[in-house]
């Protein structure tokens, strides 16, 4: 009887043993969801790109805001001479197409400085997610954007805040 009871007890230690074993191979996989419009809001990144773009934006506007003055400036004394030389009718129509032009120019550069700009947005976030979810043992993070991607999700699932401290915690140490 002895035997018996040392075998039962070889047995269920190796069945408890086998069955750990199972469950430490199988790990679940994990899977979370974002709100990316929010994580992307919130990423402090994206509010320094915003600032700059602001800055760049404004210094842009004071130039054309002088050109723009000087031009109406130059008109009103045309006007007030009343008689004007074919120089100097030219010149102002050069001066205006000058304007008109860095006017365009300046429409198309902050307009790609914005395209530019979310794009690196973009692929930090990208980056921050991917080293997020292996740290963290997500098989998956998805992102829901309101486009229709992501029809459901359980609210248990949405890591979108701590993703929000964890990116612009990363961005703080990447700037030092």
């Amino acid at each position: 009887m002895n035997k018996t009871i040392q075998y039962t007890y070889g047995f269920l230690l190796l069945l408890l043993a086998g069955g750990l074993l199972f469950l430490f191979l199988r790990k679940e996989k994990r899977i979370a969801y974002v709100e990316l419009g929010k994580v992307y809001t919130e990423f402090t990144m994206k509010k320094d790109m915003e600032t700059r773009l602001e800055n760049i934006s404004q210094k842009r506007q004071s130039l054309l805001d002088s050109m723009q003055f000087h031009l109406e400036l130059s008109s009103k004394e045309m006007y007030a001479r009343g008689t004007n030389s074919p120089d100097e009718l030219a010149q102002f129509e050069a001066n205006r197409q000058a304007f008109m032009a860095k006017k365009e120019e300046f429409a198309r550069e902050n307009e790609q400085t914005a395209a530019d700009y979310d794009s690196q947005i973009a692929k930090k976030i990208t980056q921050y997610l991917k080293t997020y979810g292996k740290e963290n043992g997500y098989a998956y993070i998805l992102g829901a954007d309101g486009s229709g991607v992501l029809m459901y999700a359980e609210e248990a699932e949405n890591i979108t805040l701590p993703i929000v401290d964890y990116i612009n915690r990363e961005f703080q140490k990447e700037k030092k």
